[in-house]
């Protein structure tokens, strides 16, 4: 009973470590990428070691960005299968508890988007819901639909549904008579005024130069692409266009003489992030890219590892672990040289209009770097099993013990660093290479408050909070 008590510690801890693990990779990212916030009218600023920045911008595009966020992801669908393994040792049926637990995570996550408009809390609490439907599913059926997700399914699905729609609206349009100029008489007809994207038309420059009623250009507080809200963002490479980037900067603020304009309050720009910044993520999580398809294939994958067991045995079958990393070594190669053989893209594929070729090169891109994602997690696991290595990988274990309160936190931390309305004007100007050793920083600074939290707590806060609301009764919280 003992030694199997330890072997059980083992594997729980291998897990909050590797859990710890994946949330640098995302806090190094979202600094990189000034959690959104984009401050306009910043002073010139000289940035300090500007050397590195070419360098640090490699190291976040092609290896952190998206590969940490889906270890994240993963390990969310393998928390769901112990929780609900749990329960049925105990003769539980959890799922009725599972969906509420959701619901409090969706309110979690609406108050990190408050501060930081990609938070996808709220996107992994609907994807739970998910989890309970499938949750009778055979393996077989769980891989399946896996594979049409990162295949590319959707997006071709969703493709040919276009097609259909866009005839039928073509067929049932009446002819429209664009007004044309008529040289011969000397005069110009006007073609009748269209209202800008997202009802944000503009106001109409009352007593300014120019026509009367000419549309005047008026300043934006937090002018948000959105293929750069979303936080794990880009292309299907992970790296956002050039004409997104600012001049030498990698992360967003944009300096030089700005006019001037009202500073915009916390609650105007959580109130932005909420509804524009909602709708922003939804739009580029499932139809600009196939990021939200992508999550819950990991999602299901997580599940189904959970299933066969595998970290329960993690520490004992370790050829296993090195054949399995030797494996995707492989596959991610393979996969590589695939997408070779695809035609180059025009311009970029976000904004291009999408081709069966584009979809299945997109998503074989996509299945490289989830393919990445396990290299990443199987070096881990390899490395963990070293003895000496494992002392080390362990300080990360309360980190990612206390995993929710932490990425609530490094939202939180990053809007108050870079938004308009606390610290922006300052650290919105900061280079690639600042903000990578400021997110290494933030990052320490929470490994040690995280270790030094739970020695006199159970729980860190977040997650007591989620348990007690769970069973809607006050749970144990000192040690």
């Amino acid at each position: 009973m003992e030694k199997q008590k330890l072997l059980t510690q083992s594997r729980i801890t291998v897990i909050d470590a590797l859990r710890g693990f994946a949330l640098l990779g995302v806090v190094l990212v979202h600094m990189n990428q000034h959690y959104s916030n984009f401050a306009w009218g910043m002073p010139p600023r000289e940035p300090v070691l500007s050397g590195l920045d070419s360098f640090v911008g490699w190291l976040v595009a092609n290896v952190l960005m998206g590969r940490f966020i889906n270890i994240f992801a993963f390990l969310f669908g393998m928390s769901f299968f112990i929780q609900m393994d749990r329960a049925a040792q105990k003769g539980i049926d959890f799922r009725g508890r599972f969906l509420w637990r959701m619901v409090v995570l969706f309110v979690i996550g609406l108050v990190g988007s408050a501060f930081y408009s990609g938070d996808i809390l709220s996107l992994y609490a609907v994807y739970g819901v998910v989890l309970v439907l499938l949750y009778k599913c055979k393996n077989w059926v769980l891989l399946v639909l896996a594979v049409f997700l990162l295949g590319g399914g959707p997006k071709l699905a969703m493709m040919q549904y276009d097609k259909m729609t866009a005839t039928e609206q073509q067929q049932q349009m009446p002819p429209f008579n664009m007004p044309m100029p008529r040289a011969e008489e000397g005069a110009t007809a006007q073609a009748p005024s269209m209202p800008m994207p997202n009802n944000e038309s503009q106001p109409v420059g009352e007593g300014a130069e120019g026509v009367v009623g000419e549309p005047q250009a008026q300043p934006q507080p937090r002018p948000l692409h959105p293929a750069m809200a979303q936080g794990e963002q880009g292309g299907p490479s992970g790296e956002r266009p050039a004409e997104m980037r600012p001049p030498g900067r990698m992360g967003g603020g944009f300096s030089g003489p700005m006019p001037q304009m009202e500073k915009p309050s916390f609650w105007s720009t959580a109130k932005q992030n909420l509804i524009g910044g909602m709708y922003s993520k939804i739009n580029y999580q499932y139809r600009m890219t196939s990021r939200g398809f992508i999550t819950l294939a990991l999602f299901i994958l997580g599940f189904i590892v959970g299933r066969l067991r595998f970290f329960e045995t993690v520490h004992l079958r370790r050829r296993r672990n090195w054949i399995l990393l030797a494996v995707f070594v492989a596959a991610w190669y393979v996969v590589g040289w695939i997408i070779t053989l695809f035609p180059q893209p025009q311009g970029f594929m976000m904004f291009a209009p999408p081709t069966a070729t584009s979809i299945v090169r997109t998503a074989m891109s996509d299945i490289q770097t989830v393919i990445f994602s396990a290299v990443l997690t199987m070096s881990f696991v390899v490395l963990y099993q070293l003895p000496i290595i494992r002392t080390c990988l362990d300080v990360l274990a309360p980190y990612g013990k206390m995993g929710l309160t932490n990425y609530v936190s490094q939202s939180v931390i990053g809007a108050i660093l870079f938004a308009s309305w606390a610290f922006g004007a300052t650290f919105g100007a900061w280079s690639a290479t600042e903000t990578f050793l400021l997110g290494l920083g933030v990052y320490i600074a929470q490994i040690i408050v995280s270790a030094l939290w739970l020695k006199y707590f159970k729980y860190g806060p977040l997650e007591w909070f989620w348990r007690t609301a769970t069973y809607m009764k006050m749970q144990p919280f000192k040690k």
